[in-house]
């Protein structure tokens, strides 16, 4: 994920002694505070330069959207062990199953940043990490669960912790419990398993 801001102005654009504003996926989320009263601004125009004298009361830019580095992993996130239970592909036309067909299973490693949020880490999962993004309908009900007629099912557990294993996260609060077992862990992770549904 990335983020270009501009700034539209005629009066100056990027001076060559402001450092370049860009949010990166773990940029902290910050506030830039201008305060100033003349300021020379240098810019470069059509490969001439230019000063300008800019005054400044206050000019704020809060920027919400990106989280802070991860404090786990290395700045990575937190560690997910996630399986994707498939289910069978249609049988051709005069064509018998095998009495013995298991599902395909696909598995990955994935990093989840520890702020983000059940929905997002849906998309982040299903869609980005195992390119299924049409196990994706519906969303959450008012009380922060999976809708009815979502295709897949979500369980989680812990490593070495039997009294999590094989858990419905099928909320918010599911997530949320997740999140935190998963940061008492020794490597800051877990597993999480999704079942696509036969419809």
């Amino acid at each position: 994920m990335s983020c270009k801001v501009t700034f539209v102005t005629r009066l100056f654009t990027q001076p060559p002694h402001l450092p370049l504003l860009s949010c990166p996926q773990q940029t902290t989320a910050a506030t830039i505070i201008l305060i100033a009263g003349k300021t020379k601004i240098w810019e470069r125009r059509k490969g001439s330069k230019r000063e300008a004298q800019v005054s400044f009361l206050c000019l704020a830019f809060t920027f919400m959207a990106f989280p802070a580095e991860s404090e786990y992993n290395e700045g990575k996130g937190l560690m997910i062990l996630a399986t994707l239970h498939m289910k069978l592909p249609p049988i051709k036309p005069g064509d018998k199953r095998r009495s013995n067909a298991k599902p395909p299973v696909i598995n990955k490693v994935i990093y989840i940043h520890e702020n983000t949020t059940f929905i997002n880490m849906r998309v982040a999962v299903i869609r980005k990490s195992f390119l299924r993004g049409y196990l994706l309908v519906g969303g959450l009900d008012e009380d922060g669960r999976l809708q009815l007629g979502t295709p897949f099912t979500l369980e989680y557990s812990i490593p070495h912790n039997t009294a999590f294993k094989d858990i419905e996260l099928a909320s918010k609060s599911d997530w949320d419990m997740f999140v935190e077992k998963m940061k008492d862990t020794a490597k800051a992770g877990g597993k999480l398993t999704i079942r696509e549904k036969v419809l």
